[in-house]
């Protein structure tokens, strides 16, 4: 029963489309997980400028039935990628029965390679709304992804025995489509992002700081239009950035508001309006449950970037990424006639 030198491939979907720049096709990124090194390998480019692209490089469809691996926008050199290989070399595996049967067989016995190749995708993702800003953690999908349940009424006609064909309506879905990049734009994951993704994947123990945390969540609800929670994140995000840069006064506990006057007299970057366009609509939300204007929430968004790339620059998305082109996704209606 051989142990040593097993390579390992998986494919996994992404419950969110990674949107990468055409340049990151057939790419391979280095991964540690905690049964050994390996690759995540992205989809290849075709021969063709539109249409699906290639499986990985060293990768075989298990099915023909599976669709397009990804699509690819000619216009906007973007990749929309559901789904990845991953290889990992082990060294020794925990096989439950003799290699030369693999052939006849499904690979028993590597749950736990499954599970770490998983726990490395999650915090792939969790780096990719920090780096590319983008929506891609299975709890908090992208709202420009339309997969929502079928919320859609399904009527029929019976009379003497007979039944009509079952028809089916959907509910309107407005599809807001960006044209201009704004702190709530998705951004390409570039190479460089990408490499930056897996590098700090690769650390389990690795997490951001509290503010850039706290700004992700923030950028995720105003993203879903969520303004009042966002500007209450923002709020608290800026207290963490602050508290990090500012030498702690003698009473130890500041409120945001004395805290960002001190900051501004010791020559922190802050607005001179910061305490009525950011702090009073912040203690509004927090306190009285008031809803801010978009306005207030995007400026707010734009000082937190800016804070985050001076004082957190390792954890800052790169400002040059160009805007995301997200797919546009619905659910279909499947319906078997009534009858035999």
């Amino acid at each position: 029963m051989n142990r040593t030198g097993l390579l390992v491939r998986a494919i996994v979907p992404l419950t969110a489309d990674l949107i990468v720049d055409a340049s990151a096709a057939g790419s391979r990124l280095a991964m540690i997980t905690a049964h050994g090194a390996g690759q995540l390998v992205m989809p290849c480019l075709g021969a063709e400028d539109f249409g699906p692209l290639a499986a990985p490089e060293g990768f075989a469809r298990v099915s023909h039935d599976w669709g397009t691996w990804t699509s690819r926008s000619g216009s906007t050199g973007q990749l929309a990628v559901p789904t990845v290989g991953f290889e990992l070399t082990l060294e020794s595996a925990a096989l439950t029965f003799p290699v030369n049967e693999l052939g006849n067989a499904y690979a028993r016995g590597l749950d736990p390679v499954e599970e770490d190749l998983l726990q490395w995708l999650r915090r792939l993702q969790e780096w990719g709304q920090i780096l590319a800003r983008q929506s891609l953690s299975p709890l908090e999908p992208s709202p420009k992804t339309l997969s929502a349940a079928s919320s859609g009424l399904i009527l029929w006609v019976e009379t003497s025995g007979r039944a009509s064909w079952p028809g089916t309506s959907q509910l309107a879905v407005d599809v807001v489509v960006e044209t201009a990049i704004s702190p709530l734009s998705e951004r390409v994951a570039d190479t460089a992002t990408l490499t930056r993704m897996a590098a700090y994947a690769n650390n389990p123990n690795m997490s951001p700081p509290p503010a850039v945390n706290l700004l992700a969540a923030a950028r995720r609800a105003a993203q879903r239009g969520q303004w009042r929670l966002a500007l209450m994140e923002l709020g608290t995000a800026l207290e963490a950035v602050l508290t990090s840069v500012l030498q702690p006064t003698a009473r130890g506990f500041e409120t945001l508001s004395p805290m960002t006057s001190r900051a501004i007299r010791e020559g922190i970057a802050l607005p001179a309006d910061i305490d009525t366009a950011f702090v009073k609509p912040r203690n509004a939300a927090v306190h009285h449950g008031a809803t801010p204007s978009v306005a207030t929430v995007i400026q707010a968004l734009d000082l937190l970037d800016a804070l985050i790339a001076t004082y957190h620059a390792d954890y800052a998305a790169d400002p040059s990424l160009p805007l995301a082109h997200r797919v546009q996704r619905h659910d279909l209606h499947i319906v078997r006639p009534p009858g035999p």
